[in-house]
């Protein structure tokens, strides 16, 4: 025995690490993550190391700010018809009507909303947030259109819809953002839960109910 702490993996726990390592690895291919801050933390915990976030778990008042941008969506599109719309440089393969089914009819016109908290926060705090704001996250055809209305918004920052979750074969959460890398618009997924955290480069669009 190396006198280090032995731990009982379950197979649900097993499907989890390979969901969360294929997600890394997709992340990496698509340019979104940082790879040498990833392969650092990666490395701490092979070696059973504890990483320690250098971002404060401290809300910074002054760093929120909502941004509302009127947008017409139209309902009887497909999917595929709005990422057409969106003339994006790249898309998950998993993006679909089966996976992503949004109801409505018509084209129906919307003040979103662009929220920035300037925080690092999780999914369950950032609903709150709305909630308290008479917002509602917006769903995946209302984030489409957004993208194709204001398409250089995405090469800003990071752009996130909580309205509409798949959820895979393994169980697991996954939401839609919009991003860009290397000047090329793109639309990825997410893995979401309500104790996941965002930081203070995403913008979570929601719908004004007021």
């Amino acid at each position: 025995m190396d006198g280090k702490k032995k731990f009982v993996v379950t197979d649900k726990q097993r499907l989890i690490l390979g969901d969360r390592s294929y997600e890394v690895v997709r992340r990496a291919r698509e340019g979104s993550i940082d790879p040498d801050g990833t392969n650092a933390g990666l490395q701490l915990l092979i070696e059973g190391k504890r990483i320690i976030s250098a971002e404060p778990r401290i809300k910074r008042i002054r760093g929120e700010k909502m941004e509302i941008y009127p947008t017409s969506v139209n309902y009887d599109l497909s999917i595929a018809e709005l990422v057409q719309a969106c003339d994006l440089g790249w898309v998950d393969d998993n993006i679909n009507d089966n996976n992503f089914p949004v109801v409505g009819i018509g084209t129906m016109d919307f003040s979103l909303v662009l929220v920035s908290l300037g925080w690092l926060a999780t999914e369950r705090e950032i609903w709150e947030y709305m909630h308290q704001r008479n917002l509602w996250p917006a769903d995946f055809k209302q984030q489409l259109a957004f993208g194709a209305t204001f398409p250089d918004k995405q090469l800003e920052f990071t752009i996130v819809a909580f309205g509409s979750v798949w959820v895979n074969s393994n169980g697991f959460r996954r939401v839609a953002y919009l991003f860009g890398n290397g000047g090329q618009r793109k639309l990825g997924l997410s893995f979401a839960y309500p104790g996941s955290q965002w930081n203070e480069y995403y913008r979570f669009l929601a719908v004004s109910q007021g």
